[in-house]
């Protein structure tokens, strides 16, 4: 079911990937989503990390989600990372986005 607030907001058009819905990550889980995201142009990516560092750039833990963030920051045009400050210096078990690919970051506060 589709949250009411999206419903009601005409100019948005929600695209979802296939798979099913991981409640735990909040992330659709599929081992096919990046062919599905093969057939989309890209324009405005607003991607979540689970960690952010110089070095190591926009960090995920789920194998899959790493998958399907890869592709996506691969073919999107502009990327938003949406990172709150606690993400800030930590490094998880992989990369899907260098820290030079990143135009916008969206945080609660900015680190020192």
């Amino acid at each position: 079911m589709i949250n009411t607030a999206i419903e009601q907001l005409p100019n948005i058009t929600l695209i979802t990937l296939p798979g099913i819905l991981d409640r735990t990550k909040k992330s659709f889980i599929c081992s096919k989503s990046s062919l599905f995201l093969d057939s989309y142009n890209i324009h405005k990516a607003f991607l979540a990390c689970t960690g952010l560092t110089i070095r190591d750039g926009a960090t995920n833990t789920f194998y899959e989600e790493n998958i399907n963030k890869k592709k996506v920051v691969e073919k999107s045009d502009k990327i938003f990372l949406l990172a709150d400050s606690k993400k800030f210096g930590v490094s998880t078990l992989m990369t899907y986005c260098p820290l030079d690919k990143i135009q916008n970051l969206i945080t609660n506060e900015m680190a020192c």
